[in-house]
């Protein structure tokens, strides 16, 4: 299955983030999917009292969208419910 989540991620980022610019791709993924979700009150913003799951990016998502791939090499934490997970694989 994880295979079938690369595959797809790879085939929508580059459209994606060339219609929508870097930015506009990353707000596509949190934003517009809690607004769509009807949780844009709770959800798809880091902002006090919003529940958030959050990923640590080595580099500016921003100015390379690869570097949020499935692959991990440049995404050395995450957190999800509170709870810290580290990234061995990560690039130092």
């Amino acid at each position: 299955m994880h295979g079938i989540i690369t595959d797809v991620a790879h085939m929508l980022e580059a459209p994606l983030a060339e219609v929508l610019g870097n930015h506009g791709a990353i707000s596509a993924a949190t934003m517009t999917n809690a607004e769509l979700l009807r949780c844009e009150n709770d959800l798809g913003q880091v902002k006090s009292g919003f529940k958030a799951d959050l990923i640590v990016v080595d580099g500016n998502p921003l100015d390379d969208i690869g570097r949020l791939e499935n692959d991990g090499a440049h995404i050395p934490l995450v957190m999800r419910d509170g709870q810290i997970f580290k990234n061995e694989l990560a690039s130092a």
